[in-house]
């Protein structure tokens, strides 16, 4: 990795700091901080250097995958698919329901690198659109542009998950879901995000998300002399919208949870059980 070379190629241990280790039942360590400079560290002086660390003991994989999160979440070189693994290995909420409504739409979260068909890359698209619209959007996001495009990595481009929640955020209700999809499978990805740059370019104070939203409109108004999609809004969700939003985001997780298998769900209540426990004993051991 660049980061890695970089660190080897300006190699100094006065700037060099403690690596985090967790010492696992079998001998071995898992590096919850610090493994680009253990990377650098063999590179620099070779296999055999010895590095100053900071060693954890009779810690569960749930409370590595926690600390890892804490100790790399604002790290500029700690990527969202390695955060989101962690977040999901010790069952946070929001990771699990994200991971849920992308399977229950028949795809997967790209992890490890991994690249595919099915696969979604942007993960931090989905965290913002789970954080700011509910697990609805997200779920009708996810279905309408495997509908209108397929499962081709390209298909699930971040601004174009981020432009169409925009658009259903404010359209939902009243646009026709049939011609939404008709439109975007003739157009295709490239040529949709071709139209949001020159409606970006047209008008300087929007930002892409919004202008992907608003060609959309655009194209999707284009023949209509009736139904027209109205003029674009701001939306600020009131109480009474704001809890139609949590509603519709209930049922549909329900819906995802009546999908899994009874191992699943034991698993997640497993995990749930697991973090309030830790919470519990946090908690305790500040009063």
């Amino acid at each position: 990795q660049p980061h890695v070379k970089e660190l080897a190629n300006s190699w100094s241990r006065d700037k060099l700091g403690a690596v985090y280790l967790s010492l696992r039942e079998d001998g071995n360590y898992a590096c919850l901080d610090g493994a680009h400079r253990v990377y650098a560290c063999r590179i620099a002086e070779g296999d055999h250097a010895k590095l100053p660390a900071r060693v954890w003991l009779d810690l569960t994989i749930e409370d590595e995958a926690r600390l890892f999160v804490a100790f790399n979440r604002d790290r500029r070189n700690t990527t969202p698919a390695n955060n989101f693994k962690a977040r999901l290995a010790y069952g946070e909420q929001s990771a699990v329901a994200i991971q849920d409504i992308v399977r229950g739409c028949g795809l997967d979260i790209a992890l490890d690198g991994v690249t595919g068909t099915g696969l979604i890359q942007p993960v931090g698209t989905l965290d913002i659109i789970f954080a700011r619209s509910g697990a609805t959007v997200l779920h009708d996001v996810l279905i309408t542009l495997r509908r209108a495009w397929g499962d081709n990595e390209g298909s699930f481009q971040g601004i174009a998950m981020q432009g169409l929640s925009s658009f259903l955020i404010r359209y939902d209700g009243t646009c026709d879901h049939q011609r939404l999809l008709e439109k975007l499978s003739v157009l295709g990805p490239h040529r949709m995000l071709g139209k949001a740059n020159a409606m970006r370019a047209a008008h300087p104070t929007f930002d892409l998300t919004t202008a992907w939203g608003q060609a959309l409109r655009e194209v999707y108004n284009e023949g209509l002399r009736k139904n027209v999609l109205a003029d674009w809004q701001r939306v600020v969700l009131g109480p009474a919208s704001r809890a139609v939003v949590a509603d519709r985001s209930r049922r549909v997780m329900q819906e995802v949870q009546a999908s899994k298998t009874p191992e699943e769900r034991s698993e997640q209540s497993r995990r749930a059980a697991a973090i309030r426990e830790q919470k519990r004993a946090e908690r305790n051991g500040g009063e």
